[in-house]
């Protein structure tokens, strides 16, 4: 069984997943509009692993010319919002 937790690089979210059957951590960076995967034996070497997924993303966003994160849509604030209104 895999556990998650969440690890932060530079106000960047990445959730990180232990992975028993090959004993190592897997991480993920959220909210991105592709792919920045990272994994590491232990927490140390996680976080520098993280760093250079980080830095190796961003840095090909910017020689592609790609915005590297999603912008979050309010869209689904304002339809709860909208349903708590009708209800009450």
């Amino acid at each position: 069984m895999s556990r998650s937790n969440t690890l932060f690089i530079d106000g960047h979210k990445a959730l990180v997943t232990y992975d028993p059957v090959i004993d190592m951590f897997r991480g993920v960076f959220l909210n991105t509009r592709s792919e920045a995967r990272f994994m590491a034996r232990d927490v140390q070497e996680l976080k520098i692993a993280a760093r250079d997924a980080l830095d190796s993303y961003l840095n090909i966003c910017s020689i592609t010319g790609v915005t590297p994160f999603q912008q979050r849509s309010l869209r689904p604030l304002m339809a709860l919002q909208r349903l708590k209104a009708i209800l009450h």
